[in-house]
Order: structure tokens, then sequence, then C-alpha cells
């Protein structure tokens, strides 16, 4: 079968119809009974706008009408979208027809016609939908399968972006809070609603959440962009996140409401993704849209670390990137906790571990012997991790000449097994450069040499440290 299939369900008095008048699958695609049955099951036959369209609404007042579009991940990992849209009366005469157009992608991790992955949100206002209204439209309503499925442009990384910094002081506060509550939702709290009277910023929104996802979460994060919220219960999709046009006196639904304002600072994000999304927002745009296009590249090579914990690709792509050096707390404990434990790792991985080193080392070699150590006291720990750890401390190591020298000898990796010497030769060519003419280069070259000799050293780095070793002695005259 091919990735996408196409229902269309609507109140319809046709003899092109399936069946013959009243509510009915008007057309199909080929698909399996299961996955007709789960597509029926979610389809609504209503939709309860706040402020009713007109008898004789004009094209404006429809493109402007609240329209839903829901997302519900199926148990084997494809996608089912429904778009719903009022419809006018129907063939009857009865008024409140509306016109469903479900869309079931069997694999929405794969790209369409352009890199990346494609977000669900993507298919806001997309032209692929079938929004007929009154009930001659609605009987001339057909899709073309054959038509390759297009993605909107209201939706995308860009317009999600633009958005957050129209406003950022109030809606990095808002997203914050978003975000907090999503991540309860996910793990059994009450599902979340973002409170707007326009789908299209509700629309947004989700935006927002589903791009600073990672692809895997992104794309089975089931939300709504219109529902009531006196009437959520009653909708055939449990979504983890909807738009609501007003508030309702309910507990099983957390409100996030952008007009509640609090003085800027005042919220502390609580879960994690939060914390990294605050440090990616404070760094700036084009460092926030660069970092998520990283974040889907390392998300779509690692699904399996996606999934186990949905944001390791954003600290991932957060820690080799110097301007969120301050993110260190926060994205350390992540990349070295969560990432997969089976080799080999990607440039990209190695990158931010590396990236991790060099912002430890800012702070001191002591920091950057705390993530090494941190991680060989770890039962299971990938051994690529642990390898660029061990570089990254030895290139630090010979590079402080107070931790050379100091009384106690450094420490050094319980294991090794390294080949070591692309990194001891040049750590090495450095420390003699910079510090041969002292008094106590013999000191600081010997502290270098019993360091790499109890850490462990190939051949090649073993006859280095003997050459140095000449060097140090034949210079202690020099100095008496």
């Amino acid at each position: 079968m091919s990735r996408w299939a196409h229902l269309t369900y609507t109140s319809v008095d046709s003899a092109d119809a399936i069946s013959t008048g009243g509510w009915q699958v008007k057309q199909e695609s080929p698909m399996s009974t299961s996955e007709r049955e789960d597509i029926l099951t979610a389809i609504p036959t209503r939709l309860p706008l706040v402020e009713p369209l007109p008898a004789y609404p004009s094209e404006t007042e429809l493109a402007a009408a609240p329209r839903r579009l829901a997302l519900v991940s199926r148990a084997d990992g494809s996608n089912l979208l429904i778009h719903t849209a009022s419809a006018g009366t129907d063939a009857a005469g009865r008024p409140g027809n509306v016109f469903s157009h479900a869309l079931l992608d069997r694999d929405p991790l794969a790209p369409l016609d352009y890199s990346g992955p494609v977000r669900p949100i993507e298919l806001w206002r997309s032209p692929s939908w079938l929004t007929p209204y009154g009930a001659v439209d609605v009987r001339n309503a057909w899709f073309d399968h054959h038509v390759p499925v297009r993605p909107g442009t209201a939706v995308t990384r860009r317009t999600v972006i633009d958005f957050l910094y129209e406003d950022l002081a109030s809606r990095q506060h808002t997203l914050l809070q978003l975000l907090d509550a999503v991540v309860a939702a996910l793990g059994d709290g009450p599902r979340v609603a973002i409170v707007t009277t326009s789908a299209d910023e509700g629309a947004l929104w989700i935006g927002l959440v589903s791009f600073l996802a990672a692809p895997a979460l992104s794309a089975k994060l089931s939300f709504s962009t219109y529902e009531r919220a006196d009437d959520a219960l009653e909708t055939p999709i449990r979504t983890v996140l909807s738009v609501v046009p007003h508030k309702a006196d309910r507990n099983d639904i957390c409100f996030v409401d952008p007009l509640d304002r609090e003085p800027v600072g005042s919220f502390q994000p609580a879960s994690q993704w939060a914390r990294l999304v605050d440090h990616g927002c404070r760094a700036g745009a084009l460092t926030l849209d660069d970092r998520l296009l990283a974040m889907d590249a390392i998300g779509t090579q690692h699904p399996d670390a996606a999934d186990q914990c949905p944001w390791w690709p954003l600290a991932v792509s957060m820690a080799a990137h110097p301007l969120l050096a301050d993110a260190y707390t926060d994205v350390a404990p992540i990349v070295l906790r969560e990432t997969p434990v089976y080799p080999p790792l990607d440039p990209m991985v190695l990158d931010a571990i590396d990236g991790l080193v060099h912002t430890a080392a800012r702070r001191s070699t002591a920091a950057v012997w705390d993530l090494l150590a941190g991680q060989e006291q770890r039962p299971s720990v990938n051994p690529d991790l642990l390898a660029a750890l061990r570089r990254g401390y030895l290139n630090q190591a010979l590079s402080d000449v107070d931790w050379l020298t100091d009384r106690r000898p450094p420490p050094v990796p319980e294991t090794s097994g390294d080949e070591v010497y692309e990194v001891v030769a040049p750590a090495l060519d450095r420390l003699r450069a910079r510090h041969w003419s002292r008094p106590d280069w013999p000191d600081i070259a010997g502290g270098a040499i019993e360091m790499l000799y109890r850490y462990g050293v190939d051949p090649p780095t073993r006859h280095l440290l003997e050459s140095l070793r000449a060097d140090a002695i034949g210079t202690m005259g020099v100095y008496r």
C-alpha cells in the first residue's frame, strides 16, 4: 500500500455516495479493515462553534471560521489526521453539517518531497484538505489519492520561531508553562489546553511544541486545533494538547492561557525539556533555528534514543554550541545519561561530547575529570562516549601545569586501552612550547610523564615519553 490513505465522512445525499442519505463515508482510498474502523471511530459529527457562522457566509468568513485538525497516533506507528470543517446545511436542509477529511499516514517519520521530517501540524491549512460548504459543494467534493499530500505554509519552523520572538517576553513564559504541562501529560498527568480564540494562533502554539520536540515525539504527540473546554471529553480523540477558546471549571485539564501574565522571569521551568528551551530562547532566534535543524538531524539518526528521552536530541544539539555554554548544567546530565549504550556514535554526538568537555575545561580541569569519573561509575555506558571523555581529559590535563605538578598525582581512568598518540603528541608539543623555559619545566614534564604511564600508553606514545624524559633531564642543569 502507498504511504497515504484518504477517507471523507459527512452528511450527504448523493447517488455517488457509498450509501444513500445521511451521515456516511463519502469516499475512501484502499485500506485495511482495522484502518477503516479506527478512522470511523475517531471521526466527529459536529463542530460546536462559539459564534455560529451566518446563514450565507462569505469566503473570508469561511476562511476565518474555526476548523479542527486532530492527530492520533495508532498502535502500529502510523498516524491518523482528521480535518473537520463546517459544511453548512445538508441536502435535507438540516443545519450543522460538518465535512471530515481523514488522512492516514503509514510512515509519519518519512520526508515528503524535501529533506527533513514533517511535523503533523505542518498540514494545518494544507491545500490537500477538502473543505466544501453547502450541500452542492459537499456532493461534488472528491479527492484524488494520486495527488501528493502537501503541507501548508502557515505552520513551519520559521513561522513558529517568528511567532515566538514577536513577543518573546510573554510568549516564552507561556511556552515554558506549556512544555512543563505537556511533559506532565505524557506521564499520565492531565491533558493540556492552550486558551486562544484564534485557531490559527492555536496551531502556532502546537507548532512551537512540535518543532521543539524531536521528530519521533512530534509524530505521536496527539493534538486538536479546536475543542470546547466544556465539551472536550466528548470528542472521540483523547488528545495530549488541544486548543480551546475559553477555560472551564475542570480539574482534568491543565489550562495554559497566554493572557495570564506573570512578571518576566518569575516562572522557573520544572522539566528538563522546558529548561533546555529556556536556554535556547535566550540565545536568540538564529541560534534557536540552527539548533532545531541540528536536533532534527540527530533525532532522525538516533530514533531509539529520542524515544527513550525525547529531549536528548535537543540537548545534544546544544552541547557543542558556544553561545549555549550557560546551558551546561542542564545539557550535560541529559547527554551523558541518555546517550545510547551501543556503539558507534556518529560525529554529531561526538562533537556534542567534545563541546561538553570544552565547556567544562573553561571551569577547571577538575570539572573535566568529574565528567569522566561520573561516567566510569555507571554500570553501562557507551564505550565511544567514554573514549571521547578520556581524550578530552588527557588533552585538558596536559595543558594544566598546576594539575600536573600538584602534590597529589593527577587522577587517571580506571581502564583505558586507548591509542592516545594522536592526542598526546600535539598536547605535549604545546606543553613544551609554552613552558620549556620555566625553571620548573622538569617537574612539569615529570608530572605529565608519570600521569601518562599510570594511564597506560601504546608503544608510539611510550617512545614519545622517553624522549620527553631525556629532554627534561637535559634541562635540569640549565636552571641550577
